[in-house]
């Protein structure tokens, strides 16, 4: 992700930037809030077209969510009519219903898990600048006292290292698996037992109906 690219080299170089010139750490941490604060902004932008996404996705499922429902009451009027050909393609489509709720309910996790990691983010940065004005007020206070207080910079600063663990392990997620196809004879093995499972299925269903008829 960009955003959090962007995150680890302002932090990484800040750091640089106060190791090589601590004869102006004001000019230095000043720098680094603005750059925090545009960061800020940026992830905010971010959160918002997560936001935006999981609506979508969640009309996605809950369209999906009611094709299962309908096919199925597709299924049982066919029954009724003695159309065992339109309940069997109905049953079919029911199928594929389900399997859709299944695949975007893993679509909606994924993106309610990237909102919170957002949010997260956003919450962690937003300290990180309230800190770094603190800093910046401390760093003052030493420059007009010692001349020498650059190591007290780069001490105030060192607590932000934890803050690259948390990075590094945000870069580090969101790998896919590749899905291979199975082999021609491999499905028609599962076309034999889809059909064997939607006989069953529409027996069973036909012997529901009879026996509400009844």
């Amino acid at each position: 992700m960009r955003l959090i690219k962007r995150i680890r080299d302002l932090i990484d170089g800040s750091l640089n930037d106060l190791l090589d010139g601590l004869e102006d750490p004001e000019t230095m941490i000043n720098q680094l809030i603005r750059d925090m604060e545009a960061t800020i902004r940026d992830t905010r932008q971010h959160t918002l077209a997560a936001l935006t996404q999981r609506n979508v996705v969640q009309h996605r499922l809950d369209k999906a969510r009611r094709d299962v429902d309908r096919w199925q009451e597709n299924a049982e009027l066919a029954v009724d009519k003695q159309r065992d050909d339109l309940a069997r393609r109905a049953l079919l489509k029911k199928r594929e219903a389900v399997a859709a709720v299944t695949s975007v309910e893993a679509q909606l996790a994924e993106a309610e898990a990237a909102i919170a990691e957002l949010r997260q983010q956003l919450h962690l940065l937003e300290e990180k600048v309230q800190e770094a004005r603190r800093r910046r007020d401390t760093i003052l206070s030493r420059k007009r006292r010692v001349q020498t207080g650059g190591n007290d910079i780069i001490r105030g600063f060192e607590r932000f290292a934890h803050y690259e663990d948390a990075i590094r392990r945000d870069i580090a997620a969101g790998a896919g698996d590749l899905e291979l196809h199975e082999p021609d004879l491999e499905a028609e093995f599962e076309a034999i037992k889809r059909d064997r499972d939607l006989d069953a299925e529409l027996k069973a269903l036909k012997a529901k109906r009879e026996e509400d008829e009844a």
